[in-house]
């Protein structure tokens, strides 16, 4: 999961330089160029020392050398941590201007970035179901698109797919008991308070079981009996006991990997 996000924030940073290589290459060369000047003031400077001719810097302007260098003191004065160019070609725009419109442009994709970001840490997240035991609903490797937020709205419902924590570990499983209620398999039948359900997605048979055997006569308040689609290869509630609703991270709402089997879980 921690790899997912990395991997896309690069991906989204390596957009913006692809986007912005040619003021990024501008900036570089504006630098260079910068450096290239201020060695010849220094050299102008030595050949004044000796009394030889001032040399212009650029065509463009008509000022003494003593002139260029006051005025490039004024300017860092004035600028204060601004920095400054001055080019030989009158092709190159101001590298201050560069800069400001760089980060102008940039602004707009730093914003969605927060967005997303925001999104990825409280909204929604991912999940890469490992293990069988969610067959044949879900496969090993599939990715899942969680809603974190879901939950804060309205009440956890049964047979719903969620990520839950467990041993500092992310599972997924389905929500099959709820608060209030008692629960128990019979000859792969499911009863919930005494009424028989039957569970089309269960891909294996299921061993008798009741929720006495877990020290209850019924579920408590915020807890939740969790099982496997796979209940012949599931580690759940029969092993680990109820889950606590603030343990349950979201709901597993769109699988998005693979590709050829994107579709809404149910």
């Amino acid at each position: 999961m921690k790899k997912l996000i990395t991997y896309f924030i690069l991906a989204i940073i390596v957009l913006i330089v692809f986007i912005y290589r040619k003021d990024i290459t501008t900036y570089i060369t504006n630098n260079i160029i910068k450096q290239e000047v201020q060695e010849e003031l220094k050299f102008n400077e030595y050949s004044k020392k000796k009394n030889y001719e001032y040399v212009q810097i650029t065509n463009n302007l008509s000022v003494t050398s003593k002139d260029k260098i006051k005025n490039i003191f004024y300017t860092i004065l004035d600028s204060g941590i601004k920095s400054f160019s001055f080019y030989c070609d009158t092709k190159y725009k101001n590298c201050n201007n560069d800069i400001k419109e760089f980060f102008k442009d940039s602004l707009k994709y730093i914003i969605m970035i927060v967005i997303i970001l925001f999104l990825v840490i409280c909204v929604v997240s991912f999940h890469q179901v490992m293990g069988p035991s969610m067959n044949k609903t879900l496969s090993e490797g599939d990715v899942v698109l969680v809603n974190k937020f879901i939950y804060k709205f309205r009440k956890i419902t049964r047979n719903e797919i969620v990520v839950l924590k467990h041993d500092e570990k992310l599972l997924i499983k389905r929500i099959v008991g709820l608060p209030g209620e008692s629960v128990a398999y019979n000859n792969n039948i499911l009863y919930i308070n005494g009424k028989g359900y039957n569970e089309k997605f269960v891909s294996s048979k299921t061993d008798d079981f009741d929720i006495k055997d877990l020290g209850y006569e019924t579920i408590p308040d915020d807890y939740y009996l969790v099982l496997g689609d796979n209940r012949a290869n599931s580690m759940d509630s029969r092993d680990f006991g109820l889950v606590k609703k603030s343990d349950i991270v979201g709901k597993a709402s769109v699988r998005i990997w693979p590709l050829n089997k994107i579709k809404f879980v149910k």
